[in-house]
């Protein structure tokens, strides 16, 4: 359905200060850490980065991609996180596509967009880079429990 186990990411800039696998081993370090959005590769990607250790599940969290707004088909994402009563967490990804008024200046961008596709032969795959929504759940620790017990309920 579009989700990837991260081996690696594509299109780490090498002369970054750090390494893509230092990064990730230390974002790995927070059990709080439910999800990380970026938009930099102009894809719209859904990665399950599991934590490192199996014996602490809490450790890994989600990464979502949204592309760009002047990318065709110009998509956007909302993001809704819900407790829910067994002690998860639920992030629900929309896409939205929104409606364009013909001769507007989102029309133009929009037009652009495609325009942009077609001169650099850009043919989209579905599987990596289309668009879809999804609800993503993560165990909340015994920690982040009892802080959110004094802040209610859940669902």
């Amino acid at each position: 359905m579009g989700f990837e186990q991260a081996d690696s990411m594509m299109g780490w800039n090498p002369a970054a200060p750090i390494s893509e696998a230092q990064l990730i081993s230390k974002l790995h370090e927070y059990p709080n850490l439910i999800l990380w959005i970026a938009g930099h590769r102009h894809l719209n990607i859904v990665t399950a980065l599991k934590s490192p250790d199996a014996a602490r599940p809490e450790l890994g969290f989600w990464e979502v991609e949204t592309a760009s707004l002047r990318d065709f088909p110009q998509q956007l994402r909302t993001f809704e996180i819900v407790r829910n009563s067994d002690n998860t967490v639920s992030i629900f990804v929309t896409d939205v596509d929104p409606a364009v008024r013909e001769g507007s200046l989102a029309a133009i961008s929009r037009s652009y967009a495609a325009a942009t596709r077609q001169i650099f032969n850009m043919t989209p795959d579905p599987m990596s880079t289309g668009s879809y929504d999804a609800e993503l759940v993560k165990q909340l620790t015994p920690e982040m429990q009892a802080k959110l017990s004094v802040v209610g309920g859940g669902i």
